[in-house]
């Protein structure tokens, strides 16, 4: 029967016509899914790369937190010293801080075997550091301070007398920090360098006994 049907010309034109609509409309059906899929590939690839971006920020911010804990606990030795002893320990052969002020004095990094500046690697605490790093009476293994494990920044300190000013250059920013015009007792300075993200730029922290406040220069490299 329907293949009599379809002998009749006009029966079998409207037949092939009606085929051809529901044939576009499933395609039609088809490309819209296609679009969609693309959609979705495009927004998971950006999403994807948000969650790398914002691990990457939370990566370094509990690096930096690393540095400002250290920075405080050798505060807290640097007073501790000088309870003791009734100078602050000058520790370091120079103050370290930027892009390639005295690396070589930054502690951990000079007791490694073979010497390297901070990167994205972390260093054991606690060895010699060495008299061409640390050339006083006292170095890093000798003084009380400890970290919990390994450090991604290095860490220098160096200390001075009343009446005699800091030497030490430090940029925060763009700009030398500048150290009080008088200095009427005993000092010390701290600095923290690192570059947690391994591209070359290093980040500062900078701790003094003349404020209590920390001074960061290229947070987060």
């Amino acid at each position: 029967m329907a293949c009599s049907l379809l002998r009749d010309p006009s029966t079998r034109a409207r037949y092939l016509s009606t085929t051809s609509r529901q044939s576009l409309r499933r395609s039609a059906r088809a490309g819209f899914t296609l679009v969609e899929l693309m959609i979705v590939v495009v927004i998971v690839a950006i999403l994807s790369m948000m969650a790398v971006v914002g691990y990457r920020k939370l990566t370094n911010a509990s690096h930096g937190a690393e540095a400002v804990h250290m920075v405080n606990a050798i505060r807290v030795a640097q007073e501790a010293f000088k309870a003791e002893s009734g100078t602050y320990a000058n520790i370091s052969s120079g103050l370290a801080s930027n892009q390639s002020v005295n690396h070589g004095a930054l502690y951990p990094h000079v007791s490694m075997s073979s010497a390297r500046e901070p990167g994205n690697y972390k260093v054991g605490w606690g060895a010699a550091c060495g008299t061409t790093a640390c050339p006083n009476a006292i170095d890093w293994s000798g003084f009380p301070v400890h970290a919990d494990g390994s450090t991604m920044f290095g860490y220098t300190t160096v200390a001075g007398f009343a009446g005699v000013a800091p030497t030490a250059t430090v940029a925060i920013n763009g700009a030398n920090v500048t150290w009080p015009s008088t200095i009427p007792a005993d000092w010390y300075l701290i600095t923290a360098v690192g570059d947690t993200d391994g591209n070359g730029v290093f980040t500062t922290i900078l701790g003094t006994s003349f404020t209590n406040d920390l001074l960061i220069d290229l947070d987060g490299e």
